[in-house]
């Protein structure tokens, strides 16, 4: 693997208030990723039912259903919005939080299932910018997420060899160069599902010509790299670690790594704004779904 260097971005590992300190411009939106992260930790009634046969591709909540406390998910959806609105300065920007509390359960489907067009649709519909929206839903479903993987972890794959999440379908946000091995674990931002992936290959498009791909590396500290592709564009953060980052620390690392990100960015590197599975799933109210024999392995909270 080629290797170039990066300028210096210091040695150590950034919280998230240094992070916030550095990248002012980041504030908000870590203020939110703290709400988030609050909301994971205290728990969720979830009941998720898998189908039966996927194909051997497809993540696990591919035709999925996942049925949530309806009220709860208003309730949480208006606080991140009221909260999001509250920390920009154009008073338009979101809007009347109520207004997505109403289709909850709506957005939260699409957020999950990375359905960037209908968001942008309901973003439309609601007279709101679709970026801003489908950040702050994203973030509104990661307690859904995390509490399903934590439910079927059972049902998920022993080896998963696909570029994306075998839980939920996203690219990876980082990865990890684990231990005295230095294993290559890739992990999910919105579940914290991690999974083997090979050193010489991109997660993005499959390369896997050693010419093609490379890493900059962060002068003075070898304990954090991007790798990149140089077939489709894309870039990878890598941090070394000797145990697994904990599942509620993943989406903190990747942004305690925000600098990676505006380094790769300065060269032109992307991640795919596309989704890497077309996954369809439903998310509806618990209290009305039937528990009826649907060809699917049901979860029950």
């Amino acid at each position: 693997m080629q290797r170039t260097h990066a300028n210096s971005l210091g040695q150590a590992e950034l919280t998230l208030d240094a992070t916030e300190a550095a990248n002012p411009e980041w504030a908000p939106w870590l203020r939110l990723l703290r709400r988030a992260r609050a909301e994971c930790a205290a728990g969720w009634a979830i009941d998720l039912g898998v189908p039966a046969g996927r194909t051997p591709d497809a993540p696990l909540l591919h035709q999925a259903v996942i049925a949530v406390d309806e009220a709860r998910a208003r309730e949480w959806v208006a606080e991140l919005f009221t909260a999001a609105a509250a920390e920009t300065d154009e008073a338009r920007a979101f809007g009347d939080p109520g207004r997505y509390a109403a289709r909850a359960l709506e957005l939260l489907e699409s957020a999950i299932a990375l359905d960037a067009a209908r968001l942008e649709g309901m973003s439309a519909a609601l007279g709101a910018d679709p970026a801003r929206v489908a950040a702050v839903v994203q973030l509104a479903a990661m307690p859904i997420l995390m509490t399903c993987r934590r439910r079927a972890a059972a049902e998920l794959p022993r080896s998963w060899t696909n570029g994306y999440c075998a839980m939920c379908g996203a690219w990876p946000a980082f990865a990890e160069v684990r231990g005295l091995e230095r294993e290559r674990r890739a992990r999910c931002g919105r579940c914290a599902y991690e999974w083997r992936f090979d050193v010489l290959r991109c997660p993005f498009c499959g390369e896997r010509e050693h010419a093609q791909l490379a890493s900059l590396v962060i002068e003075g500290d070898e304990t954090r790299r991007i790798d990149t592709c140089k077939t489709c564009g894309g870039y990878l953060k890598s941090v070394a670690t000797l145990m697994a980052v904990p599942d509620d620390r993943v989406a903190v690392r990747d942004a305690e790594t925000v600098e990676l990100d505006l380094v790769a960015a300065d060269r032109g590197l992307t991640r795919p704004a596309e989704r890497a599975f077309p996954m369809l799933l439903e998310v509806v109210r618990r209290d009305g779904r039937e528990r009826l024999d649907d060809g699917r392995t049901w979860f029950l909270a």
